[in-house]
């Protein structure tokens, strides 16, 4: 009788660890933002300098490349946001294009350490490249 309960504690155990380690894996691989407006609504909780992440879409005709920063608005299109950095963009970053970035607001600007491209989970293949 001891060796059973023996081994039933061992197993709940290991479940428990197991389910453990998983929760923490996944957490890991979590990418957590605000979007713009969630980043306005809780702006007394984020001060000048605090690093988080900012998460929407590059708003058309606002990007500007001057010799030491890009800058351009992001939006969720509820609120816009300005947005500077000295971060060299990715390759396919553009108006339009879903961006994460990394940084602080200092004053009403958000200031990004690094643009990342959000990729969607939606792929459309250009017309004709598949079952011709």
């Amino acid at each position: 009788m001891g060796r059973r309960w023996f081994f039933a504690g061992s197993a709940a155990i290991t479940v428990v660890l197991i389910v453990v380690l998983f929760a923490n894996l996944l957490d890991a691989n979590t990418v957590y933002y605000l979007e713009p407006r969630e980043a306005l609504d809780q702006r007394a909780d984020l001060p000048d300098g605090e690093s988080f992440r900012l998460g929407g879409l590059v708003v058309a005709g606002t990007i500007e490349v001057a010799d030491d920063a890009v800058r351009f608005m992001i939006t969720d299109y509820a609120a816009e946001i300005p947005v500077v950095t000295s971060a060299t963009p990715p390759e396919l970053f553009d108006a339009g294009i879903p961006v994460i970035l990394e940084g602080a607001f200092s004053g009403d600007v958000f200031r990004a350490d690094e643009i990342i491209l959000r990729h969607e989970e939606e792929y459309d293949t250009p017309e004709g490249t598949l079952g011709s």
